[in-house]
């Protein structure tokens, strides 16, 4: 899968994020959903991703 992380007509505007859409959709949710909680208990959301805890 090929996402576009620039301007597309920058050089290395494009990266190469994996082959399966569910994983890098998850990875995203995850990386989104962590970096936006603030002060919030995320443990049932961890668990309904299936992460590991110790994220």
């Amino acid at each position: 899968m090929v996402v576009q992380i620039g301007e597309v007509f920058e050089p290395a505007c494009m990266a190469v994020v994996g082959d399966d859409l569910a994983g890098f959709l998850l990875g995203g949710t995850a990386h989104y959903l962590l970096l936006s909680a603030q002060d919030v208990d995320l443990v049932d959301a961890v668990a309904a991703l299936e992460l590991p805890e110790q994220l």
